[in-house]
């Protein structure tokens, strides 16, 4: 119960996931920026590729880059500890930071893969992360919501290699359906634009909020805007309002 509210979340187990196999409304395509912000259970999280949300191919069967919020770990990148680590999923690999071979959290499928131990594990109750991308640059931004007063920055650099968005949506698996990974999703979001990284903590009466409004995501006493696509809510004040100077978003919950 949050402020006196039910609050439903989706327990997936592995084999298990969801896509649309057309581009999004509005969604992200070719090397346009984005951004994606995600809050899992840090407890019920897997160790096989692969538990993604974000940015996907329309066609599972047909190789196409990713732009994927990963939460878990993987036999690729690595942050601080044991995990799980909010990473990057570029396909064929799993970023938990770095924009060249040898760079901390480098996840490159078949180079080394030194830690970053500035991406925290997040074996926590409410594990919050931020992935966004631009065709020069891309950042990690995560924290435990039930403790935490600022974000981490795990990451912020140079690309690791270039994408194109292919402009899908999937939850709980990879680009090409790999679904050997597990998780539980609270509420996410994917938007267009690079979001403007300001954070700061307004407590509540039945927990934590990441509060600097656009009005891109809204909260859900105020009416959608335009081109949004709004599934039932989940909270009574969503984390999307930390996704700032968004042209478009798409909550999935």
């Amino acid at each position: 119960m949050i402020n006196g509210h039910k609050v439903y979340s989706l327990y997936m187990a592995a084999r298990e996931g969801y896509r649309i196999m057309k581009v999004g409304n509005k969604v992200p395509t070719g090397s346009a920026s984005q951004g994606i912000y995600e809050l899992a259970d840090g407890n019920h999280s897997g160790t096989q590729c692969c538990w993604d949300f974000g940015n996907v191919t329309t066609n599972p069967k047909t190789y196409a880059d990713m732009n994927t919020l990963f939460f878990g770990t993987a036999f690729w990148g690595k942050g601080a500890g044991s995990g799980p680590w909010m990473m990057a999923d570029f396909e064929a690999g799993v970023w938990a930071g770095g924009a060249k071979i040898g760079d901390p959290g480098w996840g490159g499928l078949n180079d080394a893969h030194p830690a970053n131990n500035n991406n925290p594990s997040l074996k926590v109750n409410f594990a919050f992360g931020i992935l966004k991308t631009s065709t020069s640059q891309w950042s990690l931004r995560m924290a435990d919501l039930s403790t935490a007063t600022s974000l981490t920055t795990g990451w912020v650099g140079g690309m690791p290699k270039q994408i194109s968005n292919a402009g899908a949506i999937v939850l709980g698996v990879g680009g090409d359906n790999s679904n050997n990974s597990w998780g539980t999703f609270y509420e996410g979001a994917i938007v267009s634009g690079y979001p403007r990284a300001r954070s700061n903590r307004a407590s509540t009466a039945g927990g934590s909020s990441w509060l600097t409004s656009s009005g891109a995501c809204r909260t859900s006493s105020q009416r959608p805007g335009a081109g949004a696509e709004h599934p039932p809510r989940v909270r009574r004040r969503p984390l999307g309002h930390l996704l700032r100077k968004a042209t478009a978003c798409v909550v999935a919950a």
